[in-house]
């Protein structure tokens, strides 16, 4: 069974389903000590939060605790097998997925240890900003029972949240992405990296983390048309002298009137903000909905 509420706290659940699953934030962690899941996941570790945890080192520690709990308790512990650095011992009921792990996503299929493919039919998780998760969706799924057949069906008929790289629409063969809930280098660089050789103008915004964006922004040199950056992004941008490619506006609105500008057919223009919305909205949902509205006025002009 599942329940997840956005905006709930676990505590409001009724407590009459088998199986709860439940999203922790690394504040939540930080503070909790009695919290020990019989099923732990970490899809990845990437300097985030910086802005709250006094160094890089307490902010991993909080999510690979989470695991540490798990496992030493007797219950299943997931982690992206690029982690497996953080942990530098065998256990039996320690997976890892990914690359050289015991699960592995080969072009539309996850391979598993115990010869147990995964067919995937859904264009929309080929996106290298979802494959992490999937597959750790999958190698849970799988431990705890959950038949093949079943697994293939949910992943065929998943649909992407709002705000998460969700397509809006098309206009005169420019399609836009709204990816708003990316507020941190690490979901807005795999956002990009999902149009690679593809041609696309980035949208950049919000309030940074303090975090290194030299990589992010090499992505953007490289891959990206043309980005566009408004908010107090722009003050952290100006601070990376080899990134050039971009162009400074002073809202949304323009910033998306300017996109459009420079789009031609077959373009992408992805909102993949890489900071947080506080600085011109309210939070993450008021970006991503000010962003749809002003791609559905331009629909509505064909």
């Amino acid at each position: 069974m599942y329940w997840r509420k956005s905006g709930n706290t676990l505590s409001t659940a009724e407590f009459n389903k088998e199986i709860y699953i439940v999203e922790v934030s690394s504040f939540q962690l930080f503070w909790s000590k009695e919290f020990t899941p019989e099923i732990s996941a970490l899809i990845n570790l990437m300097p985030d939060h910086l802005d709250w945890h006094s160094s890089l080192e307490e902010y991993y520690n909080t999510k690979i605790d989470l695991i540490l709990k798990s496992i030493n308790n007797k219950g299943l512990g997931f982690v992206n097998a690029n982690l497996k650095s953080y942990f530098d011992f065998n256990n039996k009921n320690l997976f890892f997925f990914g690359e050289n792990g015991d699960y592995l996503w080969n072009n539309n299929m996850i391979k598993t240890k115990n010869n147990i493919n995964i067919t995937i039919k859904n264009n929309a998780l080929n996106l290298d900003i979802y494959k992490e998760d999937v597959l750790a969706a999958v190698a849970i799924a799988l431990n705890l029972d959950i038949s093949k057949d079943l697994i293939e069906e949910s992943l065929k008929t998943f649909k992407t949240l709002e705000h998460r790289l969700e397509f809006v629409g098309e206009y005169k063969n420019i399609k836009f992405y709204n990816d708003s809930k990316a507020t941190n280098v690490h979901a807005a660089f795999s956002a990009y990296k999902s149009f690679r050789n593809k041609d696309y103008i980035a949208l950049l915004s919000g309030r940074p983390k303090n975090e290194d964006m030299t990589e992010f922004l090499k992505e953007l040199q490289k891959n990206a048309r043309k980005t566009i950056v408004f908010g107090e992004m722009i003050n952290e941008i100006k601070k990376y002298p080899f990134f050039t490619n971009y162009i400074i506006e002073k809202n949304l609105n323009s910033a998306f009137k300017k996109a459009v500008s420079l789009a031609d057919e077959g373009y992408y223009i992805i909102l993949s903000p890489a900071g947080a919305s506080y600085d011109l909205f309210k939070n993450y949902k008021e970006r991503g909905k000010a962003f749809k509205k002003e791609v559905y006025r331009l629909m509505e002009m064909v």
